[in-house]
Formats: structure tokens, C-alpha cells, sequence
């Protein structure tokens, strides 16, 4: 007998069912009143529960299933029930199925006559403790005041009939051994190693339809399953289709499921994935079930859903573009794939304009009036964001118009670089952010470096400070701040203050914990980046152009060790001739970034 998997209507499970003596016994007490709220405020028209795991040991006539797991949700459905049918608001409510517990001899018969329990009645094991308290619970849930027991009886009853199903997993009886059935029982429950989505898709396309799925159909379900999950482990192809880490998914491949079958961000349940794949081959599901649709049929529509994210990932204008919209959450693939059936003159447009509305600054800044990106400040949270975003692009865009076909930019490194990435000041004209002795030696040594290699000296005084300071290792802070104002004097390009926080003075970075490089002027974090780029590091590679000053060209500052008023404003014309097809698009900003 195969392993037979899918969703059942709470109202149709039936039969007798058996809690072997490896189980504890029934303990819920506020899952019990988290039960009934869930059921009673269910959202949308269906609500799937955790799985029932059985085991089918008695006959077709007769079925009789071994509870693996889901025996106190099950026991506590079997009491509502019973309360329902007792309690003269709904006698038609009688559970269609029986639950005894190995352990408890009496215990079938003790929930067959649980409504005649008073409540004084003293029980005679723990469990008849936990079931009575559990009965009092339903009964006390339906009776509060401001419910009406009948109609609430009815609401939940009809629920339960049509719209409350339970995800289904029924070993197959005569090869599933005894051992077999602990450890599972043991992964679910001691090891809390749940089943999930993907492991529920993968048995629901693999087993046999009505029909009989082929032994050579499975292989090639299998082996494609297997190949997928081998290709979305490449990070590359990974990073472009989601900002998650792999290790959220127990299997990759269920990323993959949960954009087939659309599951909302904020949605909440757990299964909700393999529920909507399980309706879509129950014909009693008319919103999406189909009478002739095989799990061979929804396959190939995953296959083909796959091969789709595969050529965009392919195409090396649709890699960047939608990279960069799925990296910001500009766009979510629902909103992206229906438009990727268009024309590609039309797909490419709309893909434009959505990452124009990513840097709108209205919209992005949610104000009433438009602020040019040349006044956004690092100092302003929201607007720093922005800044962010707008270099982002700049380096994704310089890699999607590279003449190499082979250059792309690494969405993995981005997402998931031990240090994200952030914004970094080109040149920092203060160095306030150090606050221990070590990083005041070691901002003062590698400017003391700067300044011999560039020719620049303090006055006689302070040289000498200095060196002997960086010599002895030892400095006080009140003489770093005379120090460190002095050195900083002598990069301070007159007139950059007002830049200092603008774009015109920023790019993306990994940084990590280096505070002494955050701090530092133009020419000591070109040493630090170049020290980086040696040691493996990656640089983004607009931030390299800036701070070798491949920008700048022949306008150069006169003294390379600066980053000055020409060099920000030919950094300002790269960032306009890279994106300007984008700030065409935008509603306020098409002038782009002026440098004023």
C-alpha cells in the first residue's frame, strides 16, 4: 500500500484510531481555547491544520489508524465535537471517529461518555484529568457571554463540515513497520523536526494518482526535483530571486513552490504552500480545482514556472533589472512575471518604470514636494536610505552596461556579506567617531603615512607630536583631538563641508568594523580599499572608479590625495549619464543629480 497524502475535511475524518504507548498521553490546555479561536476566526474561505499522520492497520471496511502524530489536536477536535452534540444546541454534531489510547484501556470509553462527567468527578489518571479539563474549556468557550452557544455551535460545525481540512499523511499499512512509526513519531515530536512544505509537495507529486502515476513518471518528477534543488544552490542564482538566506528553507526548492502558488508575505500558516497545491488537485475546491487536472499536469506547470525564473536569471538586462527591484522590495515577482509575457519592448519599459518609482523621491520620502537627490543628507534616516538605493542602482547599472558579457553585479555578496554593505563617506572631514586609544594610534599612523607619501607636514610642533606619539604607541585624547583637527586641516578641500553628506560624497561599502576607516580622509581609505582588494575583498565597483578617480579624468584634483569640487562634480555626471534613463521616468527628479 503506498503512502497516500493530501487534505481532508475535518467532518470527514472517520474511523477508529489508537494512541500506541510510545506517546505521552493528551495534555493540551490553552491550545485548547487557541484551537477554537483559530477555527471561529479562520481567515478566507478555507483553513488547513497541522498534519494528522496515521497509519492504516485495520481493513477497507474497517479502517482502523495508529495516531502517529496530531493525537491532541485530534482528541480535542473529538471533544468538541462531543460537546457540540451533548450540549442540545447541535445533536447532530457526533464525532464519525473513536480515539483510545493504549496506555488508558478505559480511555475510549471515557471520551464516549465524557458529557456525563460532573465536575467534581475525581479522575482516575492524568489524562482523564487533561481531557475533562479540556471538555470544561469548550463547553466555558461557547457559553461566555457575549457568544450565542447555538449559533456559534453551528458556525463552527458548518466549518468544519466544508472549509476546515487537515493535512492528511497515511503511511502505507503493510510495509510501515512499528519501528518505522516511532521514529517518526520521534522527529515530529521529541526532535520538534516538523514535516514541511517541500517534503509534503515532493510525496503529494510522487504518489500515484486514481489513474496510477508511472514508476518511470516519479524518476523524472524525482530527478528534476533533485536538479532544481542542486541549481538553487548556486548563490548567484539564488540572491536574484530572493533576499532570504538559504538556510530559511529546510529545501530550496520550496522557495520555488511558494512563488508558484503566490503565498502572500505576511501569510501565516506554516502549510500553506503544499495546501494550495493539494487543492489544486481536489475537484471539491471550485475556486482552483480543475476535474481533470493530474499531478503530472501541475508539475509541468511548476517546471515551466522554473524554466521562466531560469531565462530571466539568463538575460543579462532582466538579471540587473529585476535583481536590483527584488533587492530593494521595489517588486515582488507577483507583480514582475505577469508583465514578463509582454513584448520585450513593453516588458523592458515597465521594468523601467518601476525601478524610476524606487527613486521618486515623493513617493519614496512620502512628501508633498519633491527634494533634488543632490540635497538628500546621510544625517536624515529616511533619506539616507535613498541615497543608498540610488548607489545601489549606480553599481548594478554599471554592470548591466558593461561591455563584458560576463560582468555582472553580485546581488550574493550585497545580501549576504558578512558585513552588509552600506554607505560610506568618500571623504570624512571629521574624525569624532573614535573613542579608544587604539583606534586614535591607528587613525594618526596611517595619516602620518598619507602625509609623507603626499608632501604635507603639521607645524614643527605637532610633526614632532605626532611621530613621537605614533612611535611610543600612547596618546591622551584631549591631544588626538588637536592632532586629528590639525592633519584633517591639511585634507580639507575649502568649500567641501557643504558636500559632506550629500551623494555627491558617499558610496556603497562593506566596512565591517574598521571605525578608523569611516573616520578617515580621500587618500587613507584608497590605501585601506586598495590593501582590501588585495587581501580578496570585493569592492563595489563604482566605489573603486571613485576613489582611483577614473571619474575625475583629466580634471583631477591638482593633489590626488584630495577629493575635491571637480571630483564630485564629474562623480555627479557618472551617477546622471548611468541612471538618466530612470530619473526620466520619475515624476520630480528628471534633472537627475545637479551639482551646484
Amino acid at each position: 500500500m503506498r503512502d497516500n497524502l493530501g487534505t481532508k475535511l475535518v467532518g470527514k475524518i472517520n474511523g477508529r484510531f489508537i494512541v500506541k504507548d510510545y506517546q505521552r498521553g493528551y495534555r493540551w490546555t490553552d491550545e485548547v481555547d487557541q484551537l477554537l479561536e483559530d477555527i471561529s476566526n479562520m481567515p478566507g474561505d478555507r483553513y488547513c491544520l497541522q498534519p494528522i499522520v496515521v497509519k492504516n492497520i485495520g481493513t477497507k471496511d474497517d479502517p482502523l489508524y495508529e495516531l502517529i502524530d496530531g493525537q491532541q489536536r485530534l482528541t480535542t477536535i473529538y471533544l468538541l465535537y462531543k460537546w457540540m452534540s451533548a450540549s442540545n444546541t447541535l445533536p447532530c454534531a457526533v464525532p464519525k471517529f473513536s480515539i483510545s489510547y493504549q496506555t488508558r484501556p478505559n480511555s475510549a470509553e471515557f471520551l464516549e461518555n465524557i458529557q456525563n462527567i460532573a465536575d467534581d468527578y475525581e479522575p482516575h489518571d492524568i489524562d482523564e484529568f487533561f481531557m475533562a479539563d479540556s471538555y470544561r474549556r469548550i463547553r466555558e468557550w461557547f457559553n461566555r457571554p457575549i457568544v450565542n452557544p447555538t449559533g456559534f455551535a453551528k458556525d463552527i460545525y458548518q466549518k468544519l463540515k466544508s472549509r476546515v481540512s487537515v493535512i492528511w499523511y497515511e503511511l502505507g499499512g503493510a510495509e510501515s513497520t512499528e519501528d518505522e512509526s516511532i521514529n517518526l513519531f520521534t522527529r515530529l515530536n521529541i526532535g520538534k523536526i516538523g514535516l514541511t512544505n517541500s517534503e509534503l509537495a515532493r510525496a503529494l507529486f510522487l504518489q500515484s494518482d486514481d489513474t496510477g502515476l508511472k514508476e518511470y513518471q516519479q524518476i523524472e518528477i524525482a530527478t528534476a526535483w533533485d536538479a532544481m534543488e542542486r541549481e538553487l544552490h548556486d548563490e548567484r542564482f539564488w540572491s536574484f530571486l530572493t533576499n532570504a538566506s538559504g538556510s530559511d528553507y529546510p529545501a530550496r526548492i520550496e522557495l520555488v513552490l511558494d512563488l508558484f502558488v503566490k503565498k502572500p508575505a505576511s501569510e501565516k500558516d506554516p502549510y500553506f504552500t503544499f495546501r494550495r497545491l493539494a487543492e489544486m488537485l481536489d475537484p471539491s475546491m471550485k475556486e482552483v480545482g480543475d476535474c481533470n487536472v493530474t499531478r503530472e499536469d501541475i508539475w509541468d506547470d511548476v517546471c515551466v514556472f522554473y524554466d521562466l525564473l531560469k531565462e530571466l536569471y539568463s538575460k543579462s538586462d532582466y538579471y540587473h533589472r529585476i535583481g536590483y527591484l527584488i533587492a530593494v522590495n521595489a517588486a515582488t515577482w507577483d507583480e514582475i512575471l505577469p508583465k514578463a509575457g509582454l513584448p520585450k519592448d513593453q516588458f523592458d519599459g515597465e521594468l523601467i518604470r518601476m525601478i524610476a518609482a524606487s527613486i521618486d523621491t515623493k513617493k519614496f520620502l512620502n512628501c508633498k514636494t519633491a527634494k533634488a537627490y543632490g540635497e538628500l543628507s546621510y544625517e536624515m534616516p529616511k533619506e539616507k536610505s535613498l541615497q543608498q538605493r540610488i548607489l545601489l542602482l549606480f553599481n548594478v547599472e554599471t554592470a548591466r552596461r558593461s561591455m563584458d558579457a560576463l560582468t555582472r553585479f553580485p546581488f550574493s555578496n550585497y545580501k549576504h556579506s558578512a558585513a552588509p554593505w552600506s554607505l560610506e563617506h568618500i571623504h570624512a572631514r571629521q574624525a569624532d567617531g573614535l573613542n579608544r586609544e587604539e583606534q586614535w594610534l591607528e587613525w594618526l599612523g596611517m595619516h602620518k603615512t598619507s602625509m609623507e607619501r603626499n608632501g604635507l607636514r603639521l607645524s614643527a610642533t605637532l610633526q614632532r607630536e605626532l611621530g613621537t606619539v605614533v612611535s611610543k604607541g600612547h596618546v591622551e585624547g584631549e591631544r588626538y583631538r588637536v592632532l586629528s583637527e590639525a592633519i584633517l586641516e591639511k585634507f580639507n578641500e575649502p568649500g567641501g563641508e557643504g558636500y559632506l553628506h550629500s551623494l555627491f560624497n558617499l558610496a556603497l561599502l562593506d566596512t565591517g568594523a574598521n571605525a578608523a576607516l569611516s573616520n578617515s580622509t580621500f587618500d587613507v581609505k584608497r590605501d585601506i580599499l586598495i590593501n582590501k582588494e588585495r587581501a580578496g575583498h570585493f569592492i563595489p565597483e563604482c566605489t573603486r572608479r571613485a576613489f582611483f578617480k577614473i571619474y575625475s579624468g583629466r580634471s583631477a584634483s591638482v593633489m590626488s590625495c584630495l577629493w575635491g569640487d571637480d571630483d564630485r562634480q564629474n562623480y555627479a555626471a557618472a551617477i546622471n549619464e548611468m541612471l538618466q534613463i530612470y530619473f526620466n521616468e520619475t515624476e520630480d527628479n528628471k534633472e537627475g543629480l545637479e551639482y551646484v
